[in-house]
């Protein structure tokens, strides 16, 4: 647990990775979780044939979209809220929620933008920290919340760990935080990879926050789309600060299209669970660690810097990242599910470089 003051933190003193950074769309994108595989034809096809003059100069119309996600997630329409991403989602809760001189609980390490807010807003940071198992200090987290608490923020399951938290500790959580008015915000950006979510507790529970994101499973993540579940009084609120054409009609469209069609996103899961398959026993033939998770990348030990797998992966215009952020992992790369055939040339690409590297000592 560590607790880190950001009251008297400036603009200045944040971080941002400059937008003028080298393009990746002629790269193998693995580093950053997106959709690796193309688009399916007959899905650009629609899309395109829906942008028309009249969708491009007109405001963006939500109705109809917001009554499919309901029927969807067979909740009520009043539970939902649109945002420009799940990372919009978070800022906004921060705006609403974050209370002057309490507490923000968060774990670490999880998605950069929490640490972001959090120093960008002020606040009194509570990190629960991953072990050097990659399990979460659940009893420390439970001690932070109390009558100073205005916030817990909570990946499940968490990047880039890809660690889940069990449905009975996230409710105990909940309840804890509920004693000392407290908001709870799960974030549950690969919920579909892992089949739990608390979806169902939105009603039982009126202080949980719900963000998911439309980048991840659904693979549209350069339209910036994604949404906040939660009871109807604090959607209401998401309501009354958001801007009045947050979402742009291309990315309406390509939700609804994709809506329609959820063998597409069968189709897409499966192609992914046969290269996640196929890395794995890889992994097994060539005796590299291999670790699972709950999301869309799996964590590889080459036995090798991976810092120097990485730069060579960089010049054959491929990316990957760093593995879970704990430091018992540090030989660890993180690599985002592809189909067989990507996964394949990559981890081939890399044996052989590892070989040379090996013969040349």
């Amino acid at each position: 647990m560590k607790l880190i003051d950001h009251r008297k933190t400036q603009l200045s003193d944040v971080f941002r990775i400059s937008p003028l950074s080298k393009t990746r769309l002629d790269c193998i994108r693995l580093d950053k979780n997106e959709r690796s595989n193309d688009h399916k034809n007959d899905f650009i096809k629609k899309l395109k044939k829906e942008i028309s003059s009249d969708l491009i100069s007109a405001y963006p119309e939500f109705g109809k979209i917001y009554k499919t996600l309901a029927k969807k997630f067979k909740i009520n329409i009043n539970n939902i809220v649109l945002t420009a991403g799940s990372d919009l989602a978070l800022r906004n809760t921060f705006e609403i929620f974050y209370k002057k001189n309490k507490k923000v609980i968060t774990i670490s390490p999880t998605f950069a933008m929490v640490d972001i807010y959090c120093k960008i807003f002020k606040t009194k940071q509570i990190k629960i920290e991953y072990d050097n198992n990659l399990e979460l200090d659940l009893d420390s987290l439970h001690r932070s919340i109390d009558k100073n608490t205005c916030l817990v923020i909570l990946a499940n399951p968490n990047s880039p760990t890809g660690s889940l938290i069990k449905m009975s500790e996230l409710e105990s959580i909940i309840k804890k935080a509920k004693k000392y008015d407290a908001k709870v915000l799960i974030d549950e950006a690969y919920y579909e990879f892992s089949k739990y979510n608390c979806l169902s507790k939105i009603i039982k529970h009126d202080n949980l926050i719900i963000i998911r994101t439309f980048s991840k499973i659904f693979g549209i993540a350069g339209l910036r789309a994604g949404y906040v579940v939660s009871n109807q009084k604090t959607i209401k609120k998401y309501f009354a600060i958001k801007p009045m054409y947050e979402i742009n009609s291309i990315a309406v469209k390509a939700i609804d299209l994709l809506l329609k069609k959820p063998n597409l996103i069968k189709l897409y899961l499966r192609e992914m669970r046969i290269g996640e398959k196929y890395a794995k026993d890889f992994c097994k033939k060539n005796e590299y660690k291999f670790i699972d998770c709950f999301t869309n990348f799996y964590h590889i030990d080459f036995n090798f810097d991976p810092k120097i797998i990485q730069s060579f992966l960089m010049d054959n215009k491929i990316l990957v990242k760093g593995g879970p952020g704990v430091s018992s992992f540090k030989n660890y790369l993180r690599i985002s599910f592809s189909d067989k055939k990507t996964t394949s040339y990559i981890l081939k690409k890399i044996n052989l470089f590892l070989i040379k590297k090996s013969n040349n000592k």
